[in-house]
């Protein structure tokens, strides 16, 4: 079986598992692209960065 080039770069909705559905919707504020399903009309990123974890200040005096 033959794939194209789109049945390839289309990502599969987390939400509802569709992925003929799926287009795209605009940049997350890290600059990852987002994805909108239009089956289940839900919002997603293929990839999630959290940085809240992360320690802000290092060596401060006591």
């Amino acid at each position: 079986m033959k794939k194209t080039l789109r049945q390839i770069n289309t990502p599969t909705c987390r939400y509802c598992g569709s992925n003929t559905e799926v287009r795209k919707h605009g940049k997350g504020n890290s600059q990852l692209q987002r994805y909108r399903c239009m089956a289940c009309l839900k919002t997603f990123q293929m990839k999630y960065i959290y940085l809240g974890h992360e320690v802000k200040y290092s060596n401060l005096a006591i």
